[in-house]
């Protein structure tokens, strides 16, 4: 027999989930259970985007629209960065959530300290490079002067935040995979909504311009750090293990591997958000700048479905630590109906209200009259990278990574395909949809591999 798995109630006094019985033989997982985990998450991974959102339209309020396209490839240098390491949040989570269901006080606290060593180690390493780093970005994207002048404003400041960006990652994760739910909605949304109170001081009040928007960004990253840390602290109920357990050769490997497939997932991404950038860039300015504020819509619709990620990720761990193929079964089953409410929801909304949220972002007639036009494919993107996003977690919380790698490779191939052949901006807006697509349609049909393995 197995042992049975927790009901989610949450107690703000101790930021955590308590016990009863959920999965297992007892009970099964319900709409209802699945949704008190995923709700918090999707709060807390919503404000990400959105403070992205509001890094734009500050600058998009500013006298020259090159503000917009100088913070915006500004911030894809720096989603290159983390988002390659943004398996020191997902490998994390999914750890985590199996050593929860073990009795191994070493492993429970080696599945933290591993991928926190890594964390440390490259964060420093990008401080060191940080002009090789931009150098090499300039040339990829080659943006028009007066952008690289505001590009290299906003990174110069926030560069120094990549330690605290990286070590945030995997005390999120670690969070996460314990289900300390609370916790880690907490040190999301406190640092973000802080982000989004900065930018507007920083802008507004003391008139920093660009400058402004990166310190406002590296003050919440640093109040994450603490925060992080301070969680961290409270809810360790192990001690720091020995070198040689956190560096115990077969766990480090299987972390390794599962982290190489996540790389080479995250790899494609960029590869995609870099082409799709230059190629905007080659447009010109103005279309630089609506296609920059389209992606944040774009982001903004899509990250509620990371939210159902986080949620999938911590009863697929569970259910693999106990190897429990009924919560699994069920886990994947409650995934895909909450995504096809969630896309459906958004992509209604955004077709009816895209206009005036458009308008929101800046009063520049050019860049929304080009924002405007292309709008439509922002429609299409809940539905097309929803169901990705979603069952995303059902692999990561399993460590079966494979499937996600593979099928990333395929999407990009596809995406540089039509990018490339096809002509305009509307042709660049279908390479990106049918990424999005190829990658949803084949999780959801991989998905049913993951139970058999189990």
């Amino acid at each position: 027999m197995h042992r049975s798995l927790p009901v989610f109630t949450f107690n703000l006094s101790e930021g955590m989930i308590l016990n009863s019985e959920i999965g297992g033989t007892k009970e099964k997982l319900t709409l209802f259970k699945y949704l008190k985990v995923a709700v918090p998450f999707i709060l807390a991974t919503i404000t990400q985007p959105l403070m992205g959102v509001v890094n734009t339209a500050v600058a998009g309020r500013l006298a020259n629209p090159a503000t917009i396209a100088g913070v915006s490839v500004g911030a894809v240098i720096f989603n290159t960065m983390y988002w390659l390491l943004g398996f020191l949040r997902v490998s994390t989570t999914g750890f985590t959530a199996q050593a929860e269901t073990l009795e191994n006080d070493k492993e429970k606290a080696a599945v933290l300290y591993r991928p926190l060593l890594i964390a440390v180690l490259l964060g420093l390493l990008f401080v060191l490079l940080q002009k090789p780093i931009f150098s090499a970005s300039m040339l990829i994207i080659n943006p028009d002067a007066d952008v690289q002048m505001y590009t290299a404003q906003y990174y110069d400041i926030l560069i120094y935040g990549a330690p605290a960006v990286l070590i945030n990652y995997v005390i999120l994760g670690w969070l996460m995979g314990r289900a300390r739910t609370i916790l880690a909605m907490i040190m999301q949304v406190s640092s973000n909504l802080l982000n989004i109170a900065l930018d507007f001081i920083m802008v507004f009040v003391f008139e920093l311009g660009v400058p402004g928007i990166a310190i406002a960004t590296l003050i919440s990253q640093l109040l994450s750090l603490v925060l992080g840390v301070i969680f961290m602290l409270i809810t360790k109920d192990f001690k720091l293990p020995p070198l040689k357990e956190i560096m115990e050769k077969k766990a480090f490997i299987h972390m390794l591997v599962v982290d190489l497939d996540l790389i080479g997932r995250t790899l494609c991404l960029l590869v995609q958000v870099n082409v799709f950038t230059a190629i905007s860039a080659s447009f010109g300015t103005i279309a630089l700048s609506a296609n920059s504020i389209l992606l944040q819509m774009k982001d903004l619709l899509t990250y509620p479905f990371e939210g159902l990620g986080n949620s999938a990720s911590i009863f697929a761990g569970k259910a693999t630590g106990n190897h429990d193929h009924e919560l699994l079964e069920q886990t994947i089953k409650v995934t895909l109906k909450s995504a096809v409410f969630t896309a459906l929801l958004l992509s209604t909304v955004w077709f009816f209200f895209g206009n005036e949220i458009l308008s929101l972002f800046t009063d520049n007639a050019d860049v929304l009259f080009a924002a405007r036009e292309y709008r439509t494919w922002v429609t299409f993107f809940p539905i097309a990278a929803g169901f990705g996003m979603s069952i995303f977690g059902v692999f990561s919380g399993t460590s079966q990574t494979k499937p996600i790698r593979n099928s990333a490779i395929v999407a990009l191939g596809v995406f540089l395909a039509v990018a490339y052949s096809s002509s305009g901006n509307n042709g660049l807006w279908l390479a990106v949809t049918l990424y999005y697509l190829i990658i949803s349609v084949w999780q959801v049909i991989r998905s049913r591999s993951i139970t058999r393995k189990l």
